[in-house]
């Protein structure tokens, strides 16, 4: 299992950066179709880091 690393110090650029890592990872290395490594992704970046931190504007 992942562990969570951050709570307090993840911004939305490292919370998308991880997501969008883990997607190619799993697209290009894996072989798995792009709707299916984003679907997993996101769980495993869930897991990581929690909700998508919001926009601050």
């Amino acid at each position: 299992m992942t562990e969570r690393v951050t709570a307090s110090g993840s911004n939305q650029a490292d919370w998308l950066a991880h997501f969008e890592e883990r997607a190619a990872i799993r697209e290009f290395e894996g072989g798995i179709a792009r709707a299916e490594a984003e679907r997993l992704a996101l769980d495993e970046t869930l897991a990581a880091f929690g909700p998508r931190p919001a926009t601050l504007h």
